[in-house]
């Protein structure tokens, strides 16, 4: 183990200097430096390729972002490994202090209330991944509203269980975390989380948002893969390669773990 976590330091350090984002497919240079992070590359990568389609009205302007529960850097690293963070004002919003408290390429805010402190319209694009499903139900529509609210444009990525709709994330997650217990002796922390709270469903979203579009990401057999051989010491660097050539085909097909919510006005 403490050889695969300084082999991951090694990775990460190389990766913040050489690697340069420039479309949202996974190649090559994805599976060297991002192959024991594929689950993290591939839903930030997403979100990244739809910034990029939104223009500002005004195009010398700086587009205005807000990250909600960004837990770190969050979307802020991820546009800094396009080359061009330049191009975006970047507020990183969390209620967990400690969770930002690194951050120098953004904004970071603070606050545990649940109404956002912010202007109604106050940021061109709104993102929050991985976020809604460690919301509990009764207070989803309101975070979802508070989006809607400061933002103009909204994108979003999180687990979604609903198989009427092609969508058994609760079902990956408890699989993951089943075999995460008996490799590691423990629950994965996050995923544990997942499974204590009634995960969103597709009705849920189009009740609360009914003009954004829903689309399905990761096949959950795909994701299981790929998490499960990432997650192994020493072996999980070389995942980005076994997604490349036994993986990557099925990865866009339903069943899916992944939900993508995109709302776009301008």
């Amino acid at each position: 183990m403490a050889a695969d976590e300084a082999l991951h330091f090694l990775n990460k350090a190389t990766r913040d200097i050489l690697f340069h984002w420039t479309k949202e497919d996974f190649g090559l240079k994805e599976a060297i430096f991002w192959s024991k992070d594929i689950d993290q590359y591939l839903r930030y990568s997403k979100i990244i390729g739809e910034i990029k389609k939104i223009k500002h009205p005004n195009n010398k302007k700086k587009l205005k972002i807000l990250d909600v529960g960004a837990g770190g850097e969050g979307i802020a690293k991820f546009l800094k490994y396009s080359h061009e963070l330049n191009k975006y004002n970047i507020y990183l919003f969390d209620k967990d202090a400690a969770a930002l408290s690194k951050v120098k390429i953004a904004t970071p805010i603070v606050s545990k209330e649940k109404r956002l402190p912010f202007a109604d319209q106050e940021f061109d694009i709104v993102v929050s991944l991985d976020t809604l499903e460690h919301i509990p139900k009764e207070e989803r529509a309101e975070f979802l509203n508070e989006l809607k609210r400061v933002g103009n444009n909204i994108l979003l990525h999180f687990v979604m269980h609903d198989p009427d709709h092609n969508f058994n994330g609760r079902d990956g997650d408890f699989k993951f975390n089943q075999w995460y217990l008996k490799m590691f002796k423990k629950e994965h922390s996050w995923t544990a989380e997942h499974l204590q709270i009634e995960p969103p469903t597709f009705s849920e979203i189009q009740l609360t948002m009914p003009d954004a579009s829903i689309t399905g990401t990761q096949n959950t057999d795909i994701w299981f893969k790929y998490l499960t051989f990432s997650s192994t010491p020493i072996i999980g660097f070389f995942t980005g390669f076994v997604f490349m050539l036994k993986w990557k085909k099925q990865f866009n097909y339903p069943p899916f773990h992944g939900c993508f919510v995109k709302s776009i006005k301008s």
